[in-house]
């Protein structure tokens, strides 16, 4: 991306997987609400007086953590389109050609559409340099594929158009790219943007954010891990999470995973909403605003040291006006500002779908609750995620420099299996699907 700031300081058939079993770990926040009135997460914090009334006309996303209708971002054109929506059906693992992923979202131009996946395994668009959604109105569905699910690799994939919806799909850049311009694992340019239960690793420059007008953007329950770092960066080292690189509005990055990124955990130069995060290992900059002038809300995050972090840096820095509630540093008591944050005592910007009060995991509770209900599949992860959640938080691991480092890209073996979409029901069809691969409770 554009840096107008440095701030280096420094193909056989599978069987339907099976849901997990409900457990409380894998329970969002309004399932926990649904249990008698109240719930408990991991220490024991208790949420009472609060039911959630089901509105089974909306399709409000998620089943498991934060969903889309708590974010700014105007996903109401599934809702309004409903089961008419024109369906694009991914039937190869070939980046082009008939049944690719590229066919599909050529396909989709001018009409409401979903993108749906009869396979499942890896994509390598290395090739391509830039997989890039087009067309407005499109929604890339990746929990329809059988497990392990999708995987995009060697390059960047990248949404140019308004309106889109991108979820359960994972983006494993690497330094396998035709040039290192291409090296961001997922990123948007566009208005009203959502990635939900996405995995973005291994990126050369960001491995995740925004450019251009890219107001609203939501990411939420995602994962963005190992940026690399001594790489093939025409500029040196990187190491760098997620930047918000203009000064828009209301962007939203909740429910997140920030692992072994040495800066920007995240970095934004957007209005913002921030809340429950978990930021293990950041290096030197942690949360950051290059001077900016916005504002940020921030509630219930989690920040833990690991082997690379520096224990001076604070945890907000650079700028902004910022309100902060449940700021948690697990591990190296540092400072909450800088000097050149400015500290308000009431939130600044929040969506309104979202209540800070009820709907927020108490930061003592967050890495529990994003390690169970972040990534592509957190039901049944596919095995490079899975390794990054259960082995590799821990300061035996740090940050890397290629995703060799960690076993390289992954080798799925290809999987298949037929959709059934016919007949009406699709968006109940679809939320079906996203609750065997969240792990959720099915909605009544």
């Amino acid at each position: 991306m554009d840096e107008r700031e440095n701030d280096d300081a420094e193909g056989r058939e599978t069987a339907e997987e099976p849901s997990s079993e409900s457990r409380l770990g894998s329970l969002s926040r309004r399932d926990l609400l649904k249990i008698g009135g109240a719930g408990v997460i991991g220490g024991g914090a208790a949420y009472a007086g609060y039911t959630l009334i089901d509105d089974e006309k909306r399709f409000d996303g998620s089943t498991s953590g934060f969903t889309w209708d708590q974010t700014f971002t105007d996903t109401s054109w599934v809702t309004a389109a409903g089961d008419d929506l024109n369906v694009e059906t991914v039937t190869t693992l070939r980046p082009t050609g008939p049944g690719s992923i590229t066919q599909a979202l050529e396909n989709a131009a001018g009409q409401p559409t979903v993108v749906v996946f009869e396979v499942g395994g890896v994509i390598d668009i290395e090739r391509l340099g830039t997989l890039r959604v087009t067309d407005s109105q499109t929604w890339v569905a990746g929990e329809t594929a059988p497990a392990p699910g999708i995987t995009i690799t060697g390059g960047r994939f990248r949404v140019s158009a308004d309106k889109v919806i991108v979820s359960h799909m994972s983006f494993l850049c690497g330094d396998d790219v035709s040039k290192p311009e291409n090296g961001n694992a997922m990123a948007s340019d566009s208005a009203d943007v959502l990635f939900d239960h996405c995995t973005a690793m291994w990126g050369v420059d960001e491995t995740a954010g925004t450019n251009g007008a890219a107001d609203r953007n939501s990411f939420i329950n995602c994962i963005v891990a190992e940026s690399l770092h001594d790489s093939i960066h025409p500029e040196g080292p990187h190491s760098r999470g997620f930047l918000a690189n203009e000064e828009n509005t209301e962007l939203c990055v909740m429910g997140s995973l920030f692992a072994h990124n040495r800066r920007r955990n995240p970095a934004t130069r957007s209005d913002a909403v921030l809340v429950n995060n978990y930021v293990y290992n950041p290096g030197g900059l942690i949360v950051h605003f290059f001077g900016a002038n916005l504002e940020v809300t921030a509630a219930g995050l989690a920040v833990e040291a690991g082997a690379d972090t520096d224990p001076r840096a604070a945890v907000f820095q650079d700028g902004g006006t910022v309100y902060a509630e449940d700021i948690l540093d697990g591990s190296t008591p540092r400072d909450l500002y800088d000097r050149t944050v400015t500290r308000v005592t009431s939130p600044t910007i929040v969506p309104s779908g979202l209540d800070l009060q009820t709907d927020v995991v108490p930061s003592e509770d967050v890495r529990q609750f994003v390690t169970n209900t972040a990534g592509s599949r957190p039901a049944n992860r596919p095995q490079m995620e899975a390794d990054l959640v259960d082995n590799r938080l821990n300061r035996r691991h740090g940050i890397i420099d290629s995703q060799d480092a960690v076993g390289g890209y992954p080798g799925y073996s290809p999987t298949r299996r037929p959709l059934d979409l016919q007949g009406g029901g699709l968006l109940a069809k679809l939320r079906q699907r996203r609750q065997v691969v969240e792990g959720g409770t099915p909605s009544a």
